[in-house]
């Protein structure tokens, strides 16, 4: 039997349908609904099978490698930075962030932006007030506008047609682009959203006559939030029905055993390459709630891919200026945590996931941004804040200085224990020794969900990086390198003379309907 051309052939495989689903527009009752769905039904992929299929094998690679993943890109796209200027010029941060990883760790890395489809976003608020008016909260461009007015608020179904329409022309010029690049290494870009709005992902679902499998065609790599991460909802039902790569957003509340649950929903084969874990839960937090999910997932045998969201988890409101913003200093503090409790776990810290302007917007407070007051400058974010490049180069090489200095480690304290482990066998027979890494490599295939972060400051002037510096040289220590190396005194020797080594390594603002508002957002 041919499998079905689209999904209105599909009835019988949505069983989400029925399932509860977070964070939906309320919209059924359009007069236009019916239309719009059975019109996006039967457009053609965005993503294609072939492309997909090639994403998942590149990232199978990178488990195999110890290479790198880079998702970055803007918090929400907006409809009038579709154009071919800007969609090149977002291109081309994302290639020279990657290259700038690449570069300063010796390794391939995947490029995934955070485009092609990032038009609507999940709200902790559904309402918010105006001069005494309640309006419902800005949803992405895909659902409403960013005006502060109830007709422009009213979430419109017919959205989602134009939010295709954008969708399709920033794909078209990440293909050409990859196609000019010749992918030597599978690098991408390739195109990431959110998977929100599960009227329209569900009319993107396709199957590929050629493998018999569906692909959900909005996007390469598509990922459930920290508030639609449930594993009796409808947002991991539809994910776990497709054959793309996906990925999950995991915040402070999540515990070993929800985690598990995500799991085994969506990579019940436990197929390398399948499923990317995030974790965004802010500096201090992540120290007490990751350690036990990674040992609860490295224990079950799934072969994830770790990467780190630094940025949610760290969102305050200025008192001084009231707008949302993010201070690099925990950014990064956060970013080199993950890494040490992943290292010391013995499973690799596969990248970031971070949220990047093209322009040099001011919108999050460290390197040229200095203080709140500096936010005022260039704050055109339509949602969450974002770093700007420069700020992302600074993460960036924070986090290079690190891998680099992991594996110089992990090397000569590998060496070291092949010598006395080889010079034991010959004397007295013992077993052949076996590294970390390579158990690793034959194992068996075996943001704050409650509502926005609370308005606060952090202790500290702005911009200071003594705070940082601190944890990278503190906690690194203690963490991955000592998983090598069980003398601490000597892991911060070897540690403090691999940095400096490292460290001599070579190393556009948004687009607003008239009228918008900066309402505040996050996952």
């Amino acid at each position: 039997m041919q499998p079905p051309r689209s999904t209105a052939e599909l009835g019988w495989l949505r069983p989400w349908e029925s399932m509860p689903a977070a964070q939906q527009p309320e919209w059924r009752d359009h007069a236009s609904f019916e239309d719009v769905c059975r019109r996006l039904a039967l457009t053609p992929p965005l993503a294609k099978a072939a492309e997909i299929q090639h994403l998942r094998r590149s990232l199978i690679k990178m488990m195999k490698t110890g290479a790198f993943l880079l998702q970055s890109g803007d918090c929400a796209e907006s409809f009038y930075e579709c154009t071919d200027l800007h969609i090149t010029e977002k291109i081309r941060v994302i290639e020279r962030l990657g290259d700038h990883l690449s570069d300063l760790t010796g390794q391939n890395v995947i490029r995934v932006g955070r485009m092609g489809g990032q038009f609507a976003k999940p709200r902790s608020q559904a309402t918010e007030d105006l001069g005494g008016l309640s309006i419902p909260s800005f949803r992405g461009h895909m659902i409403n506008s960013e005006i502060a007015s109830l007709p422009a608020r009213t979430a419109d179904p017919q959205r989602m047609l134009r939010a295709y329409e954008a969708s399709d022309k920033v794909q078209r010029a990440m293909r050409v682009h990859r196609q000019r690049q010749g992918l030597p290494a599978m690098e991408g870009p390739w195109s990431s959203h959110e998977a929100l709005v599960i009227d329209y992902e569900s009319r993107m679902l396709r199957p590929d006559p050629d493998s018999n499998r569906l692909y959900l065609t909005s996007a390469h790599l598509p990922w459930v939030g920290e508030r639609t991460r449930h594993s009796a909802g409808a947002h991991i039902a539809l994910l776990s029905s497709v054959a793309n790569p996906v990925g999950c957003k995991l915040g402070p509340a999540s515990t070993p055993g929800e985690v598990l649950n995500v799991c085994e929903a969506l990579n019940p084969r436990r197929e390398p390459g399948r499923l990317v874990l995030i974790p965004r839960m802010g500096r201090d937090l992540i120290q007490e709630v990751l350690p036990p999910i990674v040992r609860a997932v490295a224990n079950g045998g799934y072969p994830v891919i770790w990467l780190s969201d630094p940025m949610h988890g760290n969102t305050v409101r200025s008192r001084r200026v009231g707008l949302k913003t993010r201070y690099l200093d925990d950014v990064v503090t956060e970013a080199l945590r993950f890494r040490d409790i992943l290292e010391a776990s013995r499973q690799h810290p596969a990248g970031l996931h971070i949220e990047v302007a093209t322009g040099d917007v001011t919108e999050c407070i460290g390197g040229s941004v200095e203080g709140e007051d500096d936010l005022l400058r260039n704050y055109s974010s339509l949602c969450d804040p974002r770093l700007n490049a420069d700020q992302a180069m600074e993460l960036i090489e924070a986090w290079a200085r690190g891998a680099v200095a992991c594996r110089t480690l992990a090397r000569r304290s590998q060496g070291d224990a092949v010598g006395q482990r080889m010079a034991h066998g010959r004397r007295s027979g013992g077993p052949k020794l076996v590294l970390a890494d390579q158990l690793t490599e034959n194992r068996e295939p075996s943001e704050d969900p409650s509502g926005d972060p609370a308005v606060h400051q952090l202790d500290g002037s702005p911009g200071d990086k003594s705070s940082n510096e601190g944890v990278f040289e503190g906690s690194m220590t203690m963490g991955a390198m000592c998983a090598v190396n069980p003398d601490p005194d000597d892991c911060r020797a070897d540690l403090g003379e691999v940095v400096a080594r490292a460290g001599d390594q070579p190393g556009s603002g948004g687009h607003h309907e008239k009228g918008g508002s900066h309402a505040g957002c996050g996952m």
